[in-house]
């Protein structure tokens, strides 16, 4: 998804000269990060939940269909595969969304990039960066004032974005009430609080996300010899939760901090119908002896693989 150009210059945007230069960085480094999350890139981070919420939908739909029919036998081999297939989808997604090396597409890599620039983020930056007026008041008051007397009374259009977005202004300020150093005296340069970057990191470093993670590293990515120090395997309980806070995270850095989209759903909605021939066999009795041939063919080629004398011969 190509990240929206800005509507209107720096020059044209209601913050004071001093903080112009800042204004410029936080508008380059805010389309950075948007890139990040939700730009062209086909592994963005909001590709990356979406694709892992689409995953643990279907999985869970699939266990729900084994708990609803239980007496129905399914080939142990086949779900097998299911089950380790999604663990390790969805242990190492997540492991990859809270990522925080410096080339990662991740959320916390971009949250810990939007810290260490806090101090672009003053509230005249967060209120104004797009031609919002600062003194919601007075654009509101230029509003009324130039209204026509005989309309007054009936719907009217009132401007969402650029100098006369009073409204929009107001949000904004309310919003930035909330994320606001409160030792600091409020006004133009009341920077955002340190608290916020706290409090978002620490759900991404929640015990719930480190023991997904803890799996991803030492079972799935890098199968570590037994240890005198045992860790406890995640279930898919708290797959589902540490997804949940990886996924809200990203949607406050998106929504609050960064004034773009939200996601209106997470799970992808599906263009065909999902359980479609779910009740199917997986394939008829006549074709089992095929299946069985195919087998035996398939584990003889690849026992050949075994066969090491040729690496010892010269070409």
């Amino acid at each position: 998804m190509t990240i929206a150009e800005y509507q209107y210059p720096v020059e044209k945007c209601d913050v004071g000269n001093s903080a112009r230069k800042a204004l410029e960085q936080f508008r380059q480094m805010r389309r950075k990060w948007l890139e990040s999350i939700r730009g062209s890139a086909h592994n963005t981070i909001s590709n990356q939940i979406h694709q892992l919420a689409w995953n643990s939908t279907v999985f869970h739909t699939l266990n729900e269909a084994r708990r609803i029919e239980s007496e129905r036998k399914v080939n142990g081999s086949m779900w097998n595969l299911i089950v380790d297939g999604y663990a390790h989808i969805a242990a190492l997604g997540i492991r990859r969304l809270v990522d925080h090396d410096k080339s990662a597409n991740s959320i916390k890599r971009v949250l810990l990039d939007i810290e260490a620039n806090k101090h672009l983020l003053s509230r005249e930056v967060f209120v104004c960066y797009d031609g919002l007026p600062y003194d919601h008041e007075a654009a509101e008051r230029r509003r009324f004032a130039n209204r026509d007397p005989l309309t007054i009374g009936t719907p009217m259009w009132v401007s969402t974005t650029g100098p006369d977005a009073g409204f929009s202004s107001q949000l904004r300020h309310d919003t930035f009430d909330l994320l606001g150093d409160k030792t600091r005296k409020v006004g133009r340069s009341q920077p955002i609080s340190s608290e916020i970057f706290e409090r978002l990191k620490a759900m991404l470093n929640s015990e719930v996300v480190k023991k997904v993670c803890t799996m991803a590293d030492k079972v799935y990515a890098h199968p570590e010899r037994p240890s005198s120090r045992p860790f406890e395997y995640a279930n898919y309980h708290e797959v589902i939760e540490a997804l949940g806070i990886v996924s809200q995270v990203t949607q406050f850095v998106s929504a609050t901090l960064l004034d773009d989209a939200a996601f209106g759903s997470i799970v992808p909605v599906a263009q065909f119908d999902v359980l479609e021939d779910l009740d199917q066999a997986w394939v008829r009795k006549a074709s089992l002896d095929e299946l069985n041939s195919f087998w035996g063919e398939l584990t003889g080629s690849l026992d050949m693989w075994m066969d090491t004398d040729g690496i010892l011969k010269p070409e």
